[in-house]
């Protein structure tokens, strides 16, 4: 049998037929979207999502009033135009906020949830205390330390913003040797002095100095120093230091010796 003749009949059949599927999609989807419009204005407007209420969740030293300061809303505020960016920008002006998330929960509930930052050291400038955070963030002006945390004194030839963190590089010196003391399990360094020429010196607990010099080899030096302290219990029991300002040449001085 031959091959059936496509006649001008059948392709114009084909043609409505497509012609009338795709208009009933475009018809559906013209409804869809009206639909969504609808749902959209009303999520917008309806006193059903107005903002009850607000939960702060995470403080543990801000007063929750500070909080709640920067979330200025009007009357009958909906959840959903809550310009949640420019919120968290405002409460991460307060120093003591490391990070802060928004949330909505329907119908009506806002949750902002705060990850306060938490002191690792003292920083000890001009006769001011600072609590600072382990990425060196100067967060808080204290007036003492009840908590016994390590304090690096060092005279910073500039001021100290709150929130900012310190690039100093011998700043940065003193903070990676106190990290590296309490890697070595080198226990109650209380305090780490930096002089004016940058030079480090650990002083544990008033009963023995760890003088580190230049803040280079510190994995070195205080891995040395790790040891020694092990090895010689008179150090601790009566004082003098050890003294890593030539690495290659470190010495032990007890006291009264």
């Amino acid at each position: 049998m031959g091959k059936r003749q496509t006649r001008d009949s059948d392709i114009v059949t084909v043609y409505k037929r497509r012609r009338t599927v795709n208009g009933k999609r475009l018809a559906l989807a013209i409804v869809l979207l009206a639909l969504l419009i609808e749902v959209g204005i009303a999520a917008f407007t309806s006193p059903w999502l107005d903002v009850k209420r607000i939960q702060v969740i995470g403080i543990k030293t801000i007063p929750s009033a500070d909080i709640l300061s920067h979330i200025n809303l009007g009357p009958h505020a909906n959840i959903f135009r809550l310009h949640k960016r420019a919120i968290e920008s405002d409460i991460r002006l307060n120093p003591v906020v490391a990070m802060v998330e928004i949330h909505r929960r329907p119908p009506g509930t806002i949750v902002v949830m705060i990850t306060e930052r938490k002191a690792s050291f003292l920083l000890e400038s001009r006769g001011t205390l600072f609590q600072v955070d382990a990425s060196g963030v100067p967060f808080r002006l204290v007036g003492d330390n009840p908590g016994g945390l390590p304090i690096i004194a060092y005279e910073l030839s500039h001021g100290v913003i709150l929130g900012r963190s310190l690039k100093n590089p011998q700043f940065i010196g003193a903070m990676q040797a106190l990290a590296i003391a309490r890697e070595k399990k080198i226990s109650r360094v209380s305090r780490i002095s930096v002089d004016q020429t940058g030079d480090l010196c650990l002083n544990v607990s008033d009963e023995f100095d760890i003088k580190l010099g230049r803040a280079e080899q510190l994995p070195d030096k205080l891995g040395t120093a790790a040891q020694v302290i092990d090895q010689y219990p008179d150090l601790r029991k009566h004082g003098g230091y050890l003294d890593f300002t030539c690495a290659e040449a470190p010495a032990l001085k007890l006291k009264n010796q």
